[in-house]
């Protein structure tokens, strides 16, 4: 389970690159699309159907809202289907986004395109205890979560077990490249990634050629598309600032890390930031790099 001090930490780290505003610009931008035609290709009564969205790894819930929205604006567009329901199903194991969530969605319940159930479980908890259950999604999504399952195993469970036949899994996932990546590479061998496994950091692997990878496998349809960013890190280099000594614990996968290693490392860590920043109006920025990743089985 995430602690609260992980969960302030990539709070700061959201706001200090726009990572919702990014990811939400982005969605809104490729996903509507293949809403469309993943309704194009349905065959049943429009009447009696559902649109089921299954959220993994949902966090405090602003992006399962801003999705339920694009899905209710495509179901607007198309004919008859405004008439259909929205089903969001998210999936979140820590308590401390889980409330955050509960509470976002009371917060607009009246004016909802959707119902939402929010499940406190991780995703292999929730596939062992829905293993008889017949419920199917038209949607299927990661969005900076599939750090923390096996990829593999969970792509081809939702493609194959939990996906409707001309659903749409779409997936979110940072770059190798990103200075958070680059920095738990160099200090791969020193105490702040031994023993802190509570901060996992949110960039994980090079995991978008994983994933085509196993696309590729089993013969499913995919497409990519990036997301740019830019990374504040300004903040870092002020010893007595609350936000960048967040940022810095987020960035180095370690809880109140300018405390907790010498002197030495902490002036080669701050060095090897600026390194991976540029000045710009009197602010230093990194380059962040997502991929999003929607896969299909239908052509």
């Amino acid at each position: 389970m995430l602690s609260l001090h992980f969960v302030k930490s990539y709070k700061i780290f959201k706001e200090k690159c726009q990572l919702h505003s990014k990811n939400v610009t982005a969605l809104k931008k490729h996903l509507p699309s293949y809403v469309k035609q993943s309704l194009a290709s349905r065959h049943e009564d429009k009447e009696h159907s559902s649109f089921n969205i299954l959220s993994v790894g949902s966090g405090t819930g602003e992006i399962d809202i801003e999705i339920a929205n694009i899905v209710a604006e495509e179901l607007c567009s198309n004919g008859n289907w405004e008439n259909i329901r929205i089903l969001n199903r998210a999936l979140e194991p820590n308590k401390f986004p889980c409330a955050e969530y509960e509470a976002n969605v009371s917060a607009m319940i009246e004016n909802s395109p959707a119902s939402y159930e929010i499940i406190p479980q991780t995703f292999n908890e929730y596939r062992n205890s829905v293993s008889n259950e017949s419920v199917k999604f038209d949607l299927i999504h990661f969005i900076q979560s599939l750090y923390y399952v096996d990829i593999e195993s969970a792509i081809w469970y939702c493609m194959v077990e939990k996906l409707k036949e001309y659903g749409r899994l779409v997936c979110l996932v940072g770059d190798k490249d990103n200075i958070t990546n680059k920095i738990i590479k160099q200090a791969k061998n020193k105490t702040m990634t031994k023993d802190n496994h509570d901060l996992l950091t949110s960039e994980g692997l090079e995991i978008s050629s994983e994933i085509v990878k196993f696309a590729k496998k089993y013969g499913w349809h995919y497409v990519i598309y990036s997301v740019n960013l830019q990374l504040d890190v300004t903040d870092v280099f002020f010893p007595d600032s609350v936000e960048g000594n967040l940022l810095l614990d987020f960035l180095t996968n370690t809880e109140n890390y300018r405390c907790n290693v010498s002197a030495l490392e902490l002036n080669e860590t701050l060095d090897y930031i600026k390194q991976l920043s540029v000045e710009r109006n009197g602010r230093r920025y990194s380059e962040k790099k997502d991929s999003l990743l929607i896969l299909y089985k239908d052509e």
